[in-house]
């Protein structure tokens, strides 16, 4: 659903403790996700979530936590709830602090069921009375989340990326070194060779008839995913790079049959999805810096400043390479191109540092 949602230009959101209950939704033209969706929140925690929003809705972690039973939203299923984005709208806080906060919104809410059976009311409660509204808490302090986090808890909580993806960031380097997109190489006709760039999703290794590893590898792209067979020779000497969320370089063929190992005759074929035979896999840092021969800096000629020029010397010092490096400037006239006395190596940091300072648009690998 996720490749194809992206591949259409849909939008995919995140599960929102406010919004429907357990199935798939379409809202304004997005695909949202239902509770459901979540790992670990069964039918009865949804039911709890569901009646308790009938009040109206949440409007914090606190509150939430709160209203809905404890015996069938405990902590492990709130931690999800954050995880995956249930709560960006109306929890109150970042996802890191909310995380932060679970403890104590929990003991909270103990505390506020406790008085309630008792008879009680805190000050709390009695502020939310007189002024209609809920009492305002201090938050614990905590650092956003850097993106490949926020992402990988999301994939923890849902098994999907959504709110991003961890190769998105690595959309100029794929250009490069990638021949086809996973989409792509799955329709690619038998034997095809294909360079395929992604992340790593899930490796499954099994021992051969001389008792040596190979693997069956999920790699996704922001199209979707493909499954890869590496056999033995491949695998040795790859193991390495074949971990969890690696980002990769794979060069294979395309085996449009489903036959594994052990399970169809020699030359015979099986229907159904294409697989990858990898024949090498490099780390994409690797592919890009061995597949780059020259690096473009593309800028108007207005914008060639006294710091821009300092900025272009500092990059040609940090960064030497084998990659020759060009200067474009464009005016009413054309185009200007200038090569640099330096080569430079086309590395991550390089590529984002220049589309911080010069661009998003202002680099080109080829």
């Amino acid at each position: 659903l996720i490749g194809e949602s992206r591949a259409a230009g849909l939008s995919v959101l995140p599960p929102d403790v406010n919004d429907y209950g357990y199935k798939f939704t379409v809202v304004d033209g997005a695909v949202r996700f239902g509770l459901g969706a979540v790992k670990g929140l069964g039918q009865a925690a949804i039911d709890s979530i569901v009646e308790a929003r009938k009040e109206g809705p949440f409007v914090s972690l606190f509150d939430f936590c709160e209203r809905v039973d404890a015996q069938k939203v405990n902590r492990r299923v709130v931690e999800s709830l954050i995880k995956c984005g249930a709560f960006d709208k109306s929890g109150g806080a970042d996802r890191a602090v909310m995380v932060m906060a679970i403890d104590e919104a929990l003991e909270a809410s103990a505390r506020a069921q406790r008085d309630r059976k008792d008879g009680q009311s805190n000050m709390f409660d009695l502020l939310a009375e007189t002024e209609g509204a809920a009492p305002v808490r201090a938050w614990p302090k905590a650092e956003p989340w850097r993106e490949n986090v926020r992402l990988a808890f999301e994939k923890e909580a849902l098994g999907f990326f959504i709110t991003g993806h961890p190769l998105a960031r690595y959309d100029m380097e794929l250009g490069v070194v990638s021949s086809a997109t996973a989409d792509e190489a799955r329709r690619k006709p038998d034997k095809t060779e294909v360079r395929l760039g992604g992340v790593v999703a899930r490796v499954q290794t099994k021992l051969d008839k001389k008792g040596k590893k190979f693997a069956y590898v999920t790699l996704e792209d922001l199209s979707g995913s493909a499954e890869l067979l590496v056999w033995a020779d491949v695998y040795e000497k790859s193991a390495e790079l074949l971990k969890l969320e690696s980002v990769v370089l794979v060069i294979g063929q395309v085996d449009a049959g489903e036959q594994r190992p052990g399970q169809a005759k020699a030359g015979e074929q099986r229907s159904g999805q294409a697989k990858i035979i990898a024949r090498e896999i490099m780390s994409l840092a690797d592919a890009v810096e061995r597949r780059t021969r020259t690096i473009d800096f593309k800028l108007p000629r207005v914008r060639l400043t006294d710091e821009i020029l300092a900025f272009l010397q500092g990059v040609c010092q940090t960064y030497p390479g084998t990659a020759r490096a060009c200067l474009h400037l464009a005016d009413g006239d054309g185009v200007a191109v200038y090569q640099l006395r330096e080569q430079l190596k086309p590395c991550r940091e390089l590529i984002e540092s220049a589309r911080l300072r010069l661009g998003p648009a202002s680099l080109e690998l080829r």
